[in-house]
């Protein structure tokens, strides 16, 4: 495969889009439409490039690891972030599981918490997973009104906006990745990508 799909040539191409380096002015509704969804697919493809090479570490090629990316939908990230987001977002003890997650999402919400003393459990989710977390759900919504609501509006202060969070959720990526919660989560990207945890 002579040209895989590079995350940080997306966010680049984002960026030109934007007008971010262009001085004042306004480019036209398709650029900033095709600058939120390149913003949102640079960061898409970094996490599922991470998730692959964590699931398939020193043992795989570039082009397996390229082909294993393919079998990661984006409502298998986004239903993991979300989950991310919703259990990051408990910061008292809680009897169950937090409000919005389902009985499917409990071995989650286990693994993202911690045990309490009075028998409930308490959110354990690093600061730096759960804001790729909200990112991502918040750029996956920006991308849906830009690719398919025709009456949606970007101003270019909104676009530029979007393509900064992109490009900081992915140095946030580069520098966590060998932190155990972003290997958990990569590990449960792909376990529900695989149907595992449907």
């Amino acid at each position: 495969m002579s040209h895989p799909i590079d995350p940080s040539k997306l966010l680049q191409q984002a960026e030109e889009l934007a007008g971010i380096d262009a001085g004042p002015g306004r480019p036209n509704t398709t650029n900033h439409r095709r600058a939120v969804s390149a913003a949102y697919y640079a960061l898409f493809h970094a996490i599922n490039l991470k998730a692959a090479r964590h699931v398939l570490p020193n043992v795989a090629s570039d082009e397996e690891v390229w082909q294993a990316t393919r079998w990661i939908e984006h409502a298998d990230v986004r239903s993991v972030c979300r989950v991310v987001e919703t259990c990051g977002a408990s910061t008292k003890p809680i009897v169950g599981l937090p409000k919005g997650l389902s009985q499917r999402e409990e071995p989650l919400w286990r693994v993202l918490s911690k045990p309490d003393s009075n028998g409930g459990r308490v959110a354990n989710v690093s600061h730096s997973l759960r804001w790729v977390a909200v990112v991502f759900v918040s750029l996956h919504a920006a991308r849906q009104s830009a690719d398919y609501d025709h009456s949606a509006e970007f101003s270019k202060e909104t676009v530029i906006g979007h393509v900064r969070v992109s490009g900081l959720a992915l140095a946030y990526l580069d520098g966590q990745v060998g932190h155990p919660d972003f290997q958990r989560f990569f590990a449960w990207i792909f376990a529900r990508a695989s149907g595992l945890r449907r």
